[in-house]
């Protein structure tokens, strides 16, 4: 019972940080939804409104925020087939779990290879893309609250230590 508690009082601030944040990133999508058209999402269409409304972001002082978004637009272009492959993964299966889908993992895994390292460049560099710009951005009531780098991690060794497939 003693090693249970253990595990419980382990694991639970995971769970609650993974909960917080799932929940909170629901909410914010749906009042998006309500709020805002469909042809606005994206981090395509994040670069497109900063590029058009480059006078809000006063505080990047003598960086050219057209040129900052040209080379974010770059580095998408770059990350574009890992992009692909996150979006097909989320289409063929995380979206669709059904029982032809779970059998059909490892065939998806090997049409659409996605690794932890390439998943964490994907995160670490649109993330470096939002915050650039929120840094930037002269608003006083502004708040970015997503995860850090860290929070990634811990919530993956989380799953791998789950799976038993813990690198220490």
């Amino acid at each position: 019972m003693k090693d249970k508690n253990l595990k419980v009082f382990r694991f639970a601030p995971l769970f609650f940080m993974v909960a917080k944040n799932s929940l909170l990133s629901s909410t914010i999508h749906h009042i998006y939804k309500i709020v805002i058209d469909k042809r606005h999402f994206g981090i395509h269409k994040y670069l497109d409104f900063i590029e058009k409304n480059d006078f809000l972001f006063t505080r990047a002082e003598n960086q050219d925020i057209k040129e900052l978004v040209a080379d974010d637009r770059l580095k998408l272009i770059e990350l574009k087939p890992l992009l692909d492959n996150v979006k097909k993964l989320r289409h063929n299966y995380h979206a669709h779990l059904n029982d032809k889908a779970v059998h059909e993992v490892a065939k998806l895994s090997n049409t659409y290879p996605l690794d932890r390292s390439s998943v964490i460049q994907l995160e670490s560099s649109i993330h470096d893309i939002f915050n650039r710009y929120s840094q930037y951005f002269d608003g006083q009531s502004f708040a970015l609250n997503s995860w850090s780098v860290d929070d990634f991690y811990r919530v993956n060794n989380l799953i791998n230590e789950k799976l038993g497939t813990v690198n220490h």
